[in-house]
Order: C-alpha cells, then structure tokens, then sequence
C-alpha cells in the first residue's frame, strides 16, 4: 500500500502554477489555471484535482481527498501548520516560483473534500503568507515531523489479513513503523525464521521507489537527506513477541543507487 503523503499535496499544482518565466506574471497564471482546469480531474497519489480558476485575487483549486489514506481532521486541528509545511513545498520544489507567485500579487486557495465524509478543509494563502514561507521555510527535520503526524493521522491501518501498521515514530536519528500481527494467522516464530527473506523483499521495495514525485520516495528522501535510520518492527498481538528489521542510513543511501 502506498504511503500517504500530505506534505506534496497540500500544494500540488502550485509549482505548475507559478513555474512559467517571462511576460506578465498574472497573464501566465491565468493560461496555466485554464490549461490545468481543462485537464481536470488529475489524478495523484491518493487525491484529485477537480477544478482550477481564477476568483478575483486568488488562484482557486478543488480536490477529493482519498481519506483512508489522509485524515482530514490533522488539517483542521493543526491548519497553520498545514499552510506552513503545504506552502513550503512550493519553494522546496522551485526557487523561482516563489519569486512569480510575489510578483503576481494573487492568494491562493485549496478546498479539499473528503472522499468519505464529504467535509471540506479549506486553506488560504495570502501574497503576504507566501512571502512568509518563502523568508521563513520550515528545515528538513520540521517536514520529517509533518510526514508522521500525517501518516499517524489514518492510523492503525489494516494493509492485509495479518499485518495492522499501528504508528510510525521517531526517537532521535531513528524512524520506525510498528506493526501489529494477527497470531492467530500467523506464528511470529515463522516471521523470525524467515526475517532474512523479509529484510531482502523490504530492501527491494525500498531500492524501486524511484519516482521522484512519489510521496514515498519523498519520505525516504528527507531519510537519507537528513541522516536517519529505519526501523521496521513486527510485534505479536498474543505473545508480545517483537521482531525489528533495521536499515541504517548508509543502506538507504546503498540502496537509493541500485
């Protein structure tokens, strides 16, 4: 199952948006927002886009939002940190963009709508918001945070008939999902004969998320970028018994440049 990424999304088409060079900086947004609309719905890693446009000074998106994979209710609870991390994004992705989006003078607003609860989230972003993020943008260790509240945010989450991801965490240079197996499907002393075997398919999964787009190669990205270790640790729901695979950052790295 893919991981869910709320960081990319909050702002996915900005950097589309604003990433054109030359002319009148308002004439170019309106052609792209009309090019984006026209291509609409546009399909992402777990949302959509449904609509763009121009309403007087802002740039306006609509997006479904899949919510088994983001909850809506991190962005409501935590908004200014939504609009922090969504907007710094822009930046993280183009330098200039940031410069066109001042010059243009225009907001920007994204409705998110909830796929189940069709609740909406809104999040505004005035010319002066972005020139805040752009002066002020959040460090790498402060986008590894959001990554996990986002991720805890849809948890525990049931990926198959034995295996439920209960959080992903943190503790120092260390970032680690725990996982909770069903013993009444499968004996944790056959997940410890065969953890070799298990360690190999982590590995090759981790060594294909090549996309750089993917919000899961993004998390594995500020990993490797930011010098962590990662953790993957089954325990059984009976026994207790625990069983931790771990990479450390040197074998991200390896394995980025298979």
């Amino acid at each position: 199952m893919k991981k869910c990424s709320v960081l990319f999304a909050l702002v996915p088409l900005m950097a589309i948006l604003f990433s054109c060079k030359g002319g009148d900086a308002k004439s170019e947004i309106r052609q792209l927002v009309k090019e984006i609309n026209d291509q609409c719905p546009i399909d992402y890693d777990y949302f959509t886009c449904q609509s763009a446009a121009i309403q007087g000074n802002e740039v306006v998106m609509n997006y479904m939002i899949d919510e088994t994979m983001l909850s809506l209710d991190l962005m409501k609870q935590k908004p200014d940190l939504a609009k922090k991390y969504g907007g710094s994004s822009i930046f993280n992705e183009n330098a200039e963009l940031g410069d066109l989006m001042v010059k243009s003078g225009l907001g920007f607003t994204a409705n998110y709508q909830g796929s189940l609860s069709g609740e909406v989230v809104t999040l505004k972003f005035t010319n002066d918001d972005i020139k805040e993020i752009k002066a002020h943008p959040v460090s790498r260790e402060e986008l590894l945070d959001w990554e996990i509240q986002a991720t805890n945010s849809t948890l525990p989450r049931q990926l198959d008939y034995v295996t439920t991801l209960v959080s992903l965490s943190r503790d120092g240079n260390v970032v680690a999902y725990t996982y909770e197996i069903d013993e009444d499907e499968l004996d944790m002393s056959m997940m410890i004969d065969g953890q070799d075997q298990m360690r190999a398919r982590i590995a090759d999964q981790i060594a294909t998320l090549n996309s750089p787009t993917s919000s899961a190669q993004t998390f594995m990205r500020l990993l490797r970028e930011g010098g962590k270790d990662l953790h993957y640790i089954y325990k059984g729901n009976k026994t207790g018994t625990v069983l931790e695979i771990k990479f450390t950052n040197n074998e991200l790295l390896d394995l980025a440049s298979e």
